[in-house]
């Protein structure tokens, strides 16, 4: 579980006419799995009351604030909007900069590191009053995610049941695919897939395929992907040349990789045409996943 880092680098600046304030940037490392943070910062008046409230999906973000004592958490969303664990809190103090207190290390008010758990379901922060405070000059930038290696490829081969839908026969088959990764979510390949079916209909298909790896739920080492596949087949009767049919190939997928290691396994379900539906699962090595 990756811990939370927390900066603060103060700079002042004063408004003619208006209540001085001061600026602060805070960042955080990013947390497995989540793809937004929200970020409370509270005041200390008669008591702690919300002053900013907001989510970004960048891993920092400037602030502008009145003098006084202040604390802030960190909680972050994953790909359904379920939040995690939030963070400790952070206490700091706004104060002129002749008064200004040097930049702390990560946690020195709490005497740790504060953390943000990855989100998960049933996750949220405590309750707590708030009221409407816009970004309070919020300044952020999109970070970028975990990427994989450059270039990252998976081989796989795999084993199938089958319907076809010519004559609704079943078949059994195996197949052979090849992936190149090309960012942390999506994914193109190629693959090859022979089938022997109970009607002595024997199909061979080719294509290729572009995937989109959409959720990782945390800390599991697992993805999961729907798929879009286009080729062609040739169905034979009795493995004859001769006697033989050529067809667009062309369905959907869904499924998931689970990684044991650089190996992993996939399960999945296929429809499409010219099989009516597939199931199956695949055994391959991948030379990178993201983290």
């Amino acid at each position: 579980m990756k811990r939370l880092s927390l900066v603060l680098v103060v700079l002042s600046f004063a408004l003619p006419g208006f209540a001085q304030t001061y600026s602060y940037r805070m960042s955080w490392s990013p947390v497995p799995a989540a793809r937004r943070y929200r970020v409370v910062v509270e005041k200390l008046e008669a008591d702690w009351i919300v002053a900013i409230e907001f989510e970004t999906a960048a891993l920092w973000a400037n602030l502008s604030l009145e003098q006084g004592e202040y604390r802030y958490q960190v909680t972050g969303k994953d790909i359904l909007g379920l939040l995690g664990e939030p963070s400790q809190w952070v206490a700091f103090t706004v104060s002129p900069p002749e008064d200004a207190p040097e930049p702390q290390a990560p946690g020195a008010e709490t005497g740790g590191e504060p953390r943000v758990p990855p989100p998960a379901e049933g996750g949220g922060g405590e309750s707590r009053a708030s009221r409407p405070a816009g970004d309070a000059g919020l300044q952020g930038e999109e970070s970028a995610e975990a990427q994989p290696e450059a270039g990252a490829f998976a081989a796989a081969a795999g084993a199938e049941v089958n319907l076809l839908d010519l004559g609704k026969s079943f078949a059994v088959g195996c197949s052979l695919t090849g992936e190149w990764r090309f960012s942390r979510s999506l994914s193109a390949g190629g693959f090859f897939l022979a089938s022997f079916g109970i009607a002595e209909l024997f199909t061979l298909e080719s294509g290729v395929f572009m995937r989109w790896y959409f959720f990782r739920p945390g800390a599991v080492p697992l993805e999961i992907f729907l798929e879009g596949a286009l080729g062609a087949a040739a169905v034979m009767r009795n493995a004859s040349p001769g006697d033989s049919l050529g067809l667009v190939d062309a369905g959907l997928s869904a499924g998931m990789r689970y990684f044991l290691g650089k190996f992993y396994a996939e399960p999945y379900v296929r429809a499409g045409y010219p099989f009516l539906t597939g199931a199956g699962v695949r055994f391959g090595y991948a030379n990178g996943r993201p983290q």
